[in-house]
């Protein structure tokens, strides 16, 4: 048995079953059942995962003919999660992929915050000797967007400046600070305020963020207005005009402001 349609065969026949049968199962037509025995078509990482759950055999064998006996599904997964998130993105368009990363990243900055929390309420429950002084956490803030989106977020370089904050006023998952210049963002941000941003390769529609447009830095809100298929940098300061962004642009997203902090 060398191909995965041969293996799939020898499945059913050595359990009895009909093609009409196993495709009933996993929710596919008898006739693609054929087609993958006669190894005409290869199925989808889905349909192969649904075969495995079937018939309790491992990905391994179905796949690589690895010997049945060793297809235990305690000692392997049957499909490796990780490679049917792959195969499904690789079939997406540019947008759905980005819309996947943006998803993906919620879903993960929830799971992060939720088990931050759950880390906070049990130190809170447990006995203290004495008041807790805050807790200050120390963040890199650039001076403007433009030092921002110079790509050494990380880096050890004088274009930030480190500065201390309480804990609980800077949000869950800053990387850094932006401090802003201008009325632009009035009322929401004014002149001077510092703006905890999460870096990010992608920010969602109509939501504030820092950005790099032909070499010039924005802290601006994202506008895509799909009936034109055009989008906007657009300041929440109505006297100032939306600033289109061409296909002809040098544009990436630097980070999505999180919280603003007012000046002080």
């Amino acid at each position: 048995m060398n191909t995965m349609g041969e293996r799939l065969l020898y499945l059913r026949k050595q359990t009895g079953l009909k093609q009409s049968e196993i495709a009933e199962k996993i929710g596919i037509s008898s006739s693609n059942i054929s087609r993958i025995e006669k190894n005409e078509i290869n199925p989808s990482s889905t349909i192969i995962l649904q075969i495995c759950n079937f018939f309790n055999i491992s990905a391994d064998w179905l796949l690589f003919g690895k010997d049945p006996s060793e297809a235990k599904s305690d000692d392997y997964e049957f499909v490796d999660e990780t490679n049917l998130l792959i195969d499904n993105i690789k079939q997406l368009s540019k947008y759905g992929k980005w819309s996947v990363i943006n998803y993906s990243a919620e879903i993960l900055g929830k799971e992060k915050k939720e088990r931050f929390k759950a880390s906070k309420s049990k130190k809170r429950h447990q006995p203290e000797a004495m008041p807790a002084e805050p807790i200050m956490v120390t963040i890199p803030v650039y001076d403007s967007p433009s030092s921002a989106g110079s790509g050494n977020f990380l880096s050890d370089n004088e274009t930030y400046t480190p500065m201390e904050f309480n804990e609980e006023e800077v949000p869950y998952g800053t990387d850094f600070g932006v401090r802003i210049s201008g009325d632009s963002m009035e009322p929401k941000i004014k002149d001077n305020s510092i703006v905890f941003v999460k870096q990010c390769c992608y920010v969602p529609n109509e939501q504030i963020g820092i950005f790099i447009l032909n070499g010039e830095g924005y802290c601006k809100k994202v506008l895509d207005d799909h009936s034109e298929r055009k989008s906007y940098l657009v300041s929440l300061n109505t006297k100032y005009e939306p600033i289109e962004i061409t296909p002809y642009d040098d544009f990436w997203p630097v980070g999505k402001v999180l919280f603003f902090r007012p000046k002080s």
